[in-house]
């Protein structure tokens, strides 16, 4: 696990550990808070959790943006 910042945004980085599960081996999670929570179905989220594979986890990370909407 590792900690981050996004636009200045607590975010944590899972990578999977050697031990993982064989389906699982390459699946990486990044967790950001939202800038505001978002609203969906009556409930209220505070994070993004985006999956994706370890070779491409930190590339999405450098280039992920929260915008308003106008």
């Amino acid at each position: 696990m590792q900690g981050l910042q996004i636009q200045g945004r607590p975010a944590c980085l899972i990578l999977p550990s050697s031990d993982q599960h064989r389906a699982l081996e390459r699946m990486a999670t990044l967790i950001v808070r939202y800038p505001t929570p978002i609203r969906l179905n009556g409930a209220d989220y505070n994070h993004l959790m985006l999956y994706a594979d370890k070779e491409h986890i930190r590339q999405i990370a450098n280039r992920l943006r929260f915008t308003m909407p106008r």
